[in-house]
């Protein structure tokens, strides 16, 4: 599903997600791996914005040279999981 620039917006501007993410600023990529597959389950945004913000913050980590990217076929849960840091 193609979602708008704005809607990607409303949901990374939320205020927690915003904590959060700074929160992750200067850790190891592993560790802020583990921290998404937390927040996607467990943050306190509706589901549908913890989806958008994890899988905009794993774009991010990759177009950043962090990670591989992603493959999109799979669920976001096996995203995290089966991501390949760059060394």
């Amino acid at each position: 599903m193609k979602l708008s620039a704005e809607r990607i917006q409303e949901a990374v501007q939320r205020p927690a997600w915003q904590e959060y993410r700074i929160g992750m600023k200067g850790l190891p990529t592993e560790t802020k791996l583990r921290k998404l597959n937390w927040w996607l389950r467990f943050g306190v945004c509706p589901v549908n914005d913890r989806q958008i913000q994890v899988q905009n913050y794993l774009n991010a980590l990759s177009r950043g040279g962090a990670i591989w990217p992603p493959n999109r076929e799979q669920s976001l849960s096996d995203q995290i999981a089966t991501t390949i840091i760059k060394e």
